[in-house]
């Protein structure tokens, strides 16, 4: 197996043709650089750095694709995976102190739950108003319908 770096691809050739990986093919890309530390006499840190790694990155990946198989090379959604702050329980809490009094702004909201000894930002609460449309009339109805749509889902 011989592995060539050309421009934004690698090309792996063998005795029966060869194949063309670009480097927009993430699992690929990174699967090939995988084979290659395996196959070649190179070290990890020069096979990375010409994959465009650290070393540790390298590893890390590595180490992905030895707990996950090639799925896990693919490029994993970075942040937070929930909503920490605007958590069930304090959406709750706007929403019935919103619904206590339709005029209650944001800036008094915040300042209740702090009372109650909650952390939550004024715009975090402004999300909720804007996502549950409670800074419209009538908003009772549309509360209750995005409450069935996140229970059937």
């Amino acid at each position: 197996m011989i592995v060539k770096h050309k421009k934004n691809k690698v090309i792996v050739s063998g005795p029966k043709g060869e194949i063309c990986i670009t480097n927009d093919d993430k699992i690929a890309y990174r699967f090939v650089m995988l084979i290659e530390e395996a196959c070649e006499s190179k070290s990890a840190l020069e096979i990375a750095k010409k994959y465009g790694f650290s070393l540790s990155r390298f590893k890390q990946i590595k180490k992905d694709y030895k707990e996950g198989g090639a799925e896990k090379l693919s490029l994993q959604k970075t942040g937070p995976k929930t909503n920490y702050r605007r958590t069930e329980n304090i959406e709750k809490k706007v929403i019935h102190l919103r619904y206590l009094d339709n005029e209650m702004s944001p800036e008094v909201i915040k300042q209740r739950l702090e009372q109650d000894g909650y952390a939550i930002s004024v715009r975090s609460i402004n999300r909720i108003i804007e996502n549950y449309g409670l800074q419209k009339k009538g908003f009772l109805s549309s509360i209750l319908k995005k409450i069935k749509r996140k229970k059937k889902q």
